[in-house]
């Protein structure tokens, strides 16, 4: 009777060691699987915050922790360009030519065309080609003597519409043209477009 209870104890016993050791085989194939899951979905969280980071301006001076080899991309407020056309090409609606000048056409376009002036030039002339100008429009320059702590500026707009030539014209001051540089931002309305440079000099070369 004994030897059967023993029996009995013994084969309970084994059952409840190998369910012991499957629960715990169990439990730790299901941690394992966790921590797997956890870590493969830190690194899709981690690589998409990277991706924005470097997108973005905060993210150019971490590039280098997620192994980019890109150089931070410097700001300007404006697009550099090198010249009037390639303004016009890419920023302007309906100016299509800016110009400096002694003299304008019979049709207001530019004749002699210059960036250099002097004090008794009688007037500074800037000619702006416009084409197929809604009505409404405008053109508006911002002329700036830049010889000075405060650059003097006089705002110059004028109305526009259709096609064909738009003149400014800035008279002599009565003491004549200060001598130093000078810049004029053009607009179309309030978008800016480019800006021109000229000089007044003391005499001729």
């Amino acid at each position: 009777m004994s030897t059967r209870k023993h029996k009995k104890s013994s084969k309970s016993s084994a059952l409840n060691n190998k369910a012991g050791f499957y629960l715990k085989t169990g439990l730790l194939v299901a941690i394992l699987t966790g921590m797997f899951a956890r870590t493969v979905f830190s690194e899709n969280i981690l690589t998409q915050w990277a991706e924005k980071l470097k997108k973005s301006d905060r993210g150019n001076f971490l590039s280098r922790w997620f192994g980019s080899k890109e150089k931070p991309q410097a700001k300007s407020e404006q697009p550099f360009f090198r010249n009037v056309e390639e303004a016009v090409e890419h920023r302007a609606k309906y100016i299509r030519d800016i110009d400096l000048c002694l003299s304008v056409n019979p049709d207001g376009s530019p004749g002699e065309v210059t960036d250099v002036f002097y004090p008794q030039s009688k007037v500074i002339l800037l000619t702006a080609k416009v084409d197929r100008a809604p009505k409404g429009s405008v053109v508006r320059t911002t002329w700036k003597y830049l010889n000075k702590k405060d650059p003097l500026v006089f705002d110059y707009p004028k109305p526009v519409m259709g096609t064909g030539y738009r003149i400014f014209a800035a008279t002599r001051p009565t003491k004549g043209w200060p001598v130093g540089n000078y810049s004029i931002d053009i607009y179309e309305s309030e978008t800016y477009i480019y800006t021109i440079y000229f000089r007044v000099k003391k005499s001729a070369d």
